[in-house]
């Protein structure tokens, strides 16, 4: 980008005083010598699971029951925080095709401790499960309570690590992969509709097991 720049201004400027060098080289010498940073895998360990929610759920504020939620079906951050009482039905939580980042609706089951949550925040805002603390919007901030939490706890999760621990966790609950879609709200565009409708029937179950797997108990 900077090359296409550079040469740009020397074609449009040929009488002009061109730059005295072509700054995109110094760029091309360096590349050699760029540490590449790799993609972030952190995500809480089997062990570390059940006293970080332990402590989350010790917390009664809009944002320690938002994270929770993160915790317990693996949402986007803004997925989970933005969520809408009118797409919350008896059983399935049904977030249209516009406000998920695959472009597809997601329609997943409700577990017994995402019902907790939901019957804990019921009435304290018409519109949104977790209420903006000012304004008529939705919860924005989350930062402060995960970082109290991970103090307490000894982790330094952030809040798409979550999503990456109930992935792992359907992982070991031995889901099959395109069910790790589903409840993830991962593009599916890969797997024929016959075969996606074969196994919603199965989704509570499988979401079921996810969550037993997440509360796990395990001797450190």
């Amino acid at each position: 980008s900077v090359r296409a720049v550079w040469t740009t201004w020397a074609m449009e400027h040929p009488e002009g005083e061109e730059p005295l060098r072509n700054p995109a080289s110094a760029i091309t010498r360096k590349r050699g010598r760029v540490v590449k940073v790799k993609a972030r895998q952190g995500a809480l360990s089997v062990v570390q699971r059940k006293p970080w929610i332990s402590e989350i759920e010790a917390r009664s504020n809009d944002a320690a029951a938002a994270l929770a939620f993160v915790f317990y079906t693996g949402l986007r951050r803004n997925e989970a925080v933005g969520l809408r009482w009118d797409e919350v039905g008896d059983d399935t939580i049904t977030i249209d095709a516009s406000r998920m980042k695959a472009g597809e609706e997601l329609a997943r089951p409700i577990t017994p401790k995402m019902r907790e949550i939901l019957d804990r925040q019921r009435g304290k805002h018409d519109t949104f499960v977790f209420p903006a603390h000012r304004g008529p919007g939705h919860l924005t901030e989350t930062r402060k309570t995960l970082h109290a939490v991970n103090d307490v706890v000894g982790t330094s999760i952030t809040i798409h690590d979550l999503r990456r621990t109930y992935a792992a966790a359907a992982a070991l609950a031995g889901l099959p992969d395109i069910a790790v879609k589903l409840l993830l709200g991962h593009t599916t565009s890969d797997v024929t509709d016959d075969y996606k409708s074969a196994l919603r029937s199965e989704l509570p179950d499988f979401a079921d097991r996810v969550e037993v797997e997440l509360l796990r108990e395990v001797s450190q």
